[in-house]
């Protein structure tokens, strides 16, 4: 219940500002948020981030992707009836977003080049770069 205590805290401070926001949680489905999210929040995350393929096995096996990374069919798959039961007016399941269209990244968030922003010997050509360092 320690994710939903946290988001619980988040949300009143939002709310507590007077103005209308969306509020999308992102605990990558861990601690069960399709349970507890539509009380705190209008969307999210049900699993991990989505990376641009579909046969999952064939890009781990090509690109060595690290484990937190799923396929579009893994996270549609995973989307079970019981977590799409509680999307409705107000909240929503989220799958995650797929990144496409960032120079010098594969649809893998394989990186051909590093960015010129990330200090030197954190990246390496051919390496996967997360959303959040790019």
């Amino acid at each position: 219940r320690q994710p939903e205590r946290r988001y619980s805290v988040m949300r009143d401070s939002l709310n507590a500002t007077g103005r209308p926001m969306l509020f999308s949680l992102c605990n990558w489905g861990g601690g069960r948020p399709n349970r507890w999210g539509h009380n705190v929040g209008h969307s999210w995350r049900t699993g991990r981030d989505v990376f641009a393929v579909w046969d999952e096995a064939a890009a781990r096996k090509l690109h060595k992707l690290p484990g937190y990374l799923q396929s579009i069919m893994t996270a549609v798959e995973d989307a079970d009836a019981a977590q799409r039961a509680v999307d409705g007016p107000g909240g929503f399941n989220d799958l995650d977003m797929l990144v496409v269209g960032l120079d010098g990244m594969t649809p893998y968030g394989i990186v051909d080049q590093c960015p010129p922003h990330l200090p030197n010997g954190t990246c390496a050509p051919g390496q996967y770069i997360s959303r959040q360092q790019w």
